[in-house]
């Protein structure tokens, strides 16, 4: 909703059309409720492309993990990430229960990692709690604070 273009990433074409679905029916409430044009749901769904390779992230200044509160998978997830990502992405875990820095230690780049915790529904609670690791850089930090609500849904797994 805040004009940037956004790239959702899950395994599978079905799993990433049902959060697409998803998407679609929050604009459409948005839309009946007068909070929001026809014209900007469309060109806001017309900014989402859709993917299941990983490697996707490449170019991304922010990533937001959002698989689920096992810190095994977590790791795995974020190694891959510190692998394909560039230098200076910022790296956020949406995790509400496991401590960044462990998060953090699986990768190259400790300095890069955040919390970002979302509260639900994410269109309607207009709050993120930006959570630093013990090694997390203030320019980490200042990138994940600039506007949490523009980008609540950039990256997802």
């Amino acid at each position: 909703m805040a004009g940037y273009d956004v790239v959702l990433r899950d395994v599978t074409p079905e799993a990433l059309e049902r959060g697409l679905g998803t998407i679609r029916s929050s604009y459409a409430k948005f839309v009946d409720k007068g909070r929001l044009t026809a014209e900007a749901s469309e060109a806001a769904l017309g900014r989402i492309t859709t993917t299941t390779e990983l490697d996707a992230v490449a170019d991304a200044d922010l990533v937001v993990e959002a698989v689920f509160e096992k810190l095994e998978v977590k790791a795995e997830v974020f190694r891959e990430l510190d692998r394909l990502c560039k230098d200076g992405a910022v790296l956020a875990s949406n995790t509400s229960a496991i401590p960044i820095t462990s998060i953090a230690a699986v990768t190259s780049r400790p300095e890069s990692v955040v919390g970002t915790h979302f509260f639900s529904p994410v269109p309607m609670m207009k709050l993120c709690e930006v959570v630093r690791g013990y090694k997390t850089s203030d320019s980490a930090i200042e990138a994940a604070r600039r506007s949490p609500r523009a980008w609540a849904r950039r990256w997802s797994w």
